[in-house]
């Protein structure tokens, strides 16, 4: 390649669009989607791990010390950086979840030779400033007491109480108020050069740079970094063996429900049915719950993409009891009756349209890329499923949703009066 690199390159031709996978020196994988429109390019660094590395003390400590770090570093410092993003109207954001952090930068192509020398500045050196170190933790802490206050975001965590004893995905990486209060910039820095190494990365890759240009970039960026890394337990399956009922009283006007199950795990051939059959049961939820009785003004369903998965199911109003036994009915419904052919077809049709409009953003090729290898399915399995929910048919989707329909936990968020009547959980089998 005329670089002088140790990287092996496959280039996919049996799929379209061209994907790439490669390897720096020190074994990182890169993953390229090339795109010929825009002068867009997308990449992201992907840490693996999330939760699994987490412990009660530690929750927050990743998302901590990656926004410390992107605050600026030791050769960009936290005004220069501000400046170049500001001057290039680049974009440099973290994002923290159960199974790994994302760290996507997008910018112009004429631009990504320097930002990636930013960002690998700021992430192997970082600067650290304790303002700026204030700065991201006043910022965590004032977003958890949001997520707290406001029933909407808080109901989710109610239900996991019940859904997530003892399960390495009950530790937040976001963190919890006392465990962001304590860290500290040494934390950041111990944390950063102990998760940094080439066996926990994984890079993406979206936009017309070619792989001749890319690769002595991300060698130059990341190339260097030690190799090794950590030892991942697999995540075990959800310890849920009965229906569970989690209320929290709340002087609120509306109720907030929320019921989580298992669902198929990453690589499993139930995801896709189970998929489109969550998104057939939210469209009959709104047709149930507010058309024919006006119970609510918020209704959805749906399941979760990460190595172990979950269905959900939710609702706002203020008859608790007679939603949440109506969601119930509904789901059980769809797999003892069956769904309607055409509700399943549009259904899918609706996620594969969700899913072509989002390819439009480097951002979301780059997440979906690395959230398919991150996950244990496989790049291409992720990429490229949507395409496969074409050939389901109504039986196959209603099968789905019965092997699934397991011991399930309900978070409620209630005022008095309304947990008075409430008489949960309320099986969805």
């Amino acid at each position: 390649m005329g670089v002088g690199l140790l990287i092996s390159t496959v280039v996919l031709m049996t799929f379209e669009p061209q994907i790439t996978e490669m390897e720096l020196s020190n074994g990182i994988p890169v993953i390229s989607r090339k795109l010929d429109t825009g002068q867009v390019e997308g990449v992201s660094l992907f840490i693996d791990g999330g939760s699994r590395l987490l412990t009660e003390d530690t929750q927050g400590i990743e998302a901590f010390a990656i926004e410390c770090a992107l605050m600026g570093g030791g050769r960009f410092s936290g005004p220069a950086l501000r400046q170049l993003t500001d001057t290039t109207l680049a974009e440099i954001a973290g994002q923290y979840n159960y199974d790994f952090s994302r760290i996507h930068l997008r910018c112009l192509d004429e631009d990504l030779p320097l930002l990636m020398d930013a960002l690998s500045d700021c992430l192997l050196d970082p600067e650290l400033d304790p303002a700026s170190v204030e700065r991201v933790r006043q910022s965590m802490l004032a977003d958890l007491a949001e997520q707290q206050s406001d029933p909407d975001q808080a109901i989710w965590y109610v239900c996991n109480r019940g859904f997530m004893i003892g399960h390495p995905y009950s530790l937040k990486p976001d963190g919890v108020p006392e465990t962001v209060a304590a860290l500290t910039a040494d934390d950041a820095d111990r944390h950063l050069q102990r998760r940094l190494v080439s066996g926990n990365l994984l890079i993406t890759h979206a936009g017309s740079t070619p792989d001749s240009v890319l690769l002595p970039l991300l060698e130059a960026a990341f190339g260097g970094l030690p190799t090794g890394g950590e030892t991942l337990a697999d995540v075990p399956p959800f310890p849920l063996e009965e229906d569970t009922l989690v209320a929290e009283s709340r002087e609120v006007e509306t109720a907030y429900a929320v019921v989580k199950f298992a669902a198929p795990p990453a690589g499993h051939r139930d995801r896709a049915a189970f998929m489109a059959g969550m998104s057939a049961i939210s469209d009959l939820l709104w047709d149930v719950l507010r058309t024919e009785n006006n119970l609510t003004y918020g209704t959805y369903a749906g399941s979760t993409s990460y190595r172990r998965n979950w269905g959900y199911m939710y609702v706002s109003s203020p008859q608790p009891q007679r939603a949440c036994s109506l969601m119930a009915d509904v789901y059980r419904n769809a797999f003892l009756e069956g769904l309607d052919a055409d509700l399943v077809r549009g259904s899918a049709e609706t996620m594969r349209t969700g899913r072509g409009a989002r390819m439009a953003s480097r951002d979301y090729q780059c997440y979906l890329l690395g959230v398919g290898a991150i996950s244990g399915e496989g790049w291409k399995s992720s990429y490229f499923m949507v395409d496969s929910l074409a050939a389901l048919d109504s039986d196959e989707v209603r099968e789905a949703l019965s092997r699934w329909a397991g011991p399930c936990s309900w978070g409620v968020i209630a005022s008095d009066e309304q947990l008075e009547n409430l008489k949960g959980p309320w099986p969805i089998r």
